[in-house]
């Protein structure tokens, strides 16, 4: 079973804010809209009577249970400092949107890892680039940048090292 946090940021009348966070179970059938509607919504009924401050804030992360499809042994020498920053185009407006992949495999990049740019030849980058522009996730969920504006194309990807 998966599980949600929901946190509430209050503030006062400086304006200082402070954070409540609620763990909560997930079941099968609960949405984003219910988890606003059916928790957060009544945790704050419950809340509010106690406090002084007021409501400035609502997120919900969801953290499911990912032990049954995720690998959980790394490779050898894998480095979270080794990254691939992705440029992305959004649609309509063409703004660019970063996606940064930490551990990313030396065979990705051109020469095995003597390159700097992604080589788009490679058969897993190539099954990324299309489930990105095509909405291929859960059969038609797509990424989307900070805006709500769907991604059209992933341009070019590069090595980067370091943290951050």
């Amino acid at each position: 079973m998966a599980k949600a946090i929901i946190s509430l940021t209050i503030a006062d009348s400086d304006a200082d804010t402070s954070t409540v966070s609620v763990f909560v179970s997930v079941g099968i059938g609960d949405t984003v809209e219910s988890l606003d509607t059916d928790y957060a919504h009544i945790l704050w009924d419950f809340i509010r009577p106690l406090i002084d401050g007021i409501l400035t804030g609502v997120k919900i992360t969801l953290e499911p249970d990912i032990s049954g499809w995720a690998n959980n042994t790394p490779m050898t020498f894998s480095d979270v400092e080794e990254k691939a920053v992705f440029t992305l185009r959004t649609c309509g407006n063409n703004r660019p949107v970063k996606l940064t992949l930490p551990t990313i495999k030396e065979s990705v990049f051109f020469g095995l890892g003597s390159g700097r740019l992604v080589d788009d030849t490679n058969g897993d980058y190539q099954d990324f680039k299309y489930a990105l522009e095509n909405d291929v996730v859960d059969g038609g969920v797509g990424m989307t940048d900070s805006h709500g504006v769907d991604i059209c194309e992933v341009l070019f990807g590069e090595q980067s090292f370091g943290k951050g």
